[in-house]
């Protein structure tokens, strides 16, 4: 299980002497319903436990090799680098987010779990990744 229960943001401080500097916040999830557990294939789970071998303060996972968080610029140029390399159009990490949902519906998994794993406050939050097609293939069984 991946146990989901901080979030981190970054903002960028001017301090009096004027000069920009970013300052990572870590806080509890904006809402209950954000903190969740998410259950892992045992290939991943092992990645992620091998991952956490590289010491970090904070007892994170998603770090880079000198053990600081990734940011989500740092993610999105990993993207980039795996569409372009697969030659395929670039997406977002919003995107793979949506695909999860969307496939996961599509296959079985009920719209109150999704909601669950997604973090969502609101069942009507989850329901917009059931799109018309989707719907419709299941009305007719």
């Amino acid at each position: 299980m991946l146990y989901v229960n901080k979030t981190a943001v970054y903002v960028c401080r001017n301090p009096d002497s004027g000069i920009m500097r970013k300052e990572r916040i870590v806080n509890s999830p904006k809402t209950k319903a954000s903190i969740r557990s998410i259950p892992l294939l045992p290939s991943i789970l092992e990645m992620l436990r091998n991952k956490r071998r590289i010491k970090n303060a904070e007892n994170l996972i998603f770090i880079n090799q000198a053990g600081t968080p990734y940011v989500q610029y740092s993610i999105r140029l990993h993207l980039d680098r795996i569409t372009e390399k697969a030659n395929i159009a670039r997406i977002s990490p919003h995107v793979l987010r949506h695909t999860f949902a969307t496939r996961g519906l599509e296959n079985g998994i009920e719209l109150r779990v999704m909601q669950e794993l997604l973090g969502h406050s609101s069942i009507k939050m989850t329901f917009i990744y059931m799109t018309i097609p989707f719907c419709e293939r299941h009305k007719t069984g």
